[in-house]
């Protein structure tokens, strides 16, 4: 009983963590992009910015899985609160610095890409495989639950207190999930995997880079697709709902919040799908609703269909995550979680670094909607890869 009490505690506390970073992390995607409008950036300027901070966190990916690998999951964990908490403090003091911009939009995505595999090194100790699913899906849903109201919170306080206020304010939320997460995993014993020195030892997390593309070679092409047809035009969602579609900030914070909605709505029923049909198919129809979420970006530039497209979106990305992670996790194992992920991670954002460049040459040079008929493209091309990867690398 002892020992059940310890894992539910040790679970919960993640849980309250992926709660609180529901608010921070919306709070930032949303509340960035309409203060560097407000300043004088355009739309297509986002490509760019995406992009640099690409580069700068497919570089740094591996070595933070031979953190993880060395046992110090305590510590990303606790790095990867901090950082989402910088990211949102970091413009305070930036006067809209193109450089730090860049910095800002690097600290999330390292926060982000850095919290999931450091989540699976708890879960593969704590729970049986055939709960994956379910577990990450509960994850989800707590994150989703404060996902729902933050944009419309995000929105509403800066209408007092300017967007930088509001980003202050939200940021100090960090400070929370940080503490809690030290907390739930000061005490878990996570052994070492790596044997041989640093310097050595980080070489071979970036050299295991590379055999993520020897030995998953299937799986890795469906991820870049994936990743490259999101990455198209994704950075400047939230700018060019404001200066296209013509939505108000309220809008542009609806528009979010129906996404959530969506994914707190789907989140439970993703994770029991992932576990009952398999990682591998929970993806695919992952891969078509997505799909069919971007097409719908292309053809809805208005009100009120322009909120279609994160309803599809919110049941895309909760089949994502409860599949994707089920599938790296069960892959990893106890021993190469870090590696695997960080890995996968690290090659599908490096290759497609150019991507946000691209969409925004798009935007600017053939249409407004040229990034969305892109990334409707690859996603397809996605699709029909990760069909072809399923009888091999994919369960």
């Amino acid at each position: 009983m002892d020992a059940v009490f310890r894992v539910s505690r040790r679970l919960s506390l993640i849980t309250a963590c992926s709660a609180i970073r529901g608010v921070l992390m919306p709070s930032f995607r949303i509340l960035l992009p309409l203060y560097l409008l407000s300043i004088g950036y355009r739309v297509p300027d986002f490509g760019p910015i995406a992009t640099y901070a690409s580069v700068i966190t497919a570089l740094l990916l591996p070595f933070i899985g031979y953190v993880i690998d060395s046992g110090y999951v305590a510590l990303a964990g606790v790095l990867s609160n901090v950082f989402i908490t910088a990211s949102l403090l970091l413009p305070l003091i930036s006067d809209g610095n193109y450089y730090l911009v860049i910095i800002t939009y690097a600290l999330a995505n390292l926060s982000m890409f850095m919290w999931q595999p450091v989540r699976g090194a708890v879960v593969v100790r704590e729970v049986r495989t055939d709960v994956f699913g379910r577990v990450y899906a509960s994850f989800s849903l707590a994150f989703n639950v404060f996902r729902v109201a933050s944009p419309l919170i995000a929105v509403g306080i800066a209408k007092y207190l300017g967007y930088l206020g509001a980003m202050a304010a939200i940021g100090t939320l960090g400070t929370a999930s940080a503490t809690l997460f030290y907390v739930a995993t000061k005490d878990l014993r996570v052994e070492s995997v790596v044997s041989r020195g640093f310097l050595s030892s980080v070489k071979e997390s970036y050299l295991r880079v590379f055999e993520v593309l020897k030995l998953r070679p299937k799986l890795l092409l469906f991820t870049i697709l994936d990743r490259f047809g999101w990455a198209l035009w994704m950075p400047m969602i939230n700018a060019y709902l404001k200066s296209y579609c013509g939505l108000s900030d309220e809008g542009v914070a609806l528009f979010n919040s129906l996404l959530a909605i969506t994914m707190l709505v789907m989140s439970y029923p993703a994770g029991y799908l992932t576990d009952r049909l398999g990682a591998g198919k929970a993806l695919v129809i992952n891969e078509v609703v997505a799909t069919s979420s971007v097409a719908t970006l292309a053809l809805a530039t208005s009100e009120p269909l322009i909120y279609v497209p994160p309803i599809l979106m919110g049941v895309s990305v909760s089949l994502w995550i409860s599949g994707f992670n089920a599938l790296t996790t069960y892959m990893g194992g106890t021993r190469r979680l870090g590696a695997l992920r960080t890995g996968l991670d690290s090659v599908r954002t490096l290759l497609a670094v150019p991507a946000p460049m691209i969409g925004g040459l798009l935007y600017s040079v053939v249409s407004t909607t040229a990034p969305f008929i892109a990334g409707t493209a690859l996603l397809a091309l996605a699709t029909y890869s990760l069909t072809k990867a399923l009888g091999s690398e994919v369960r």
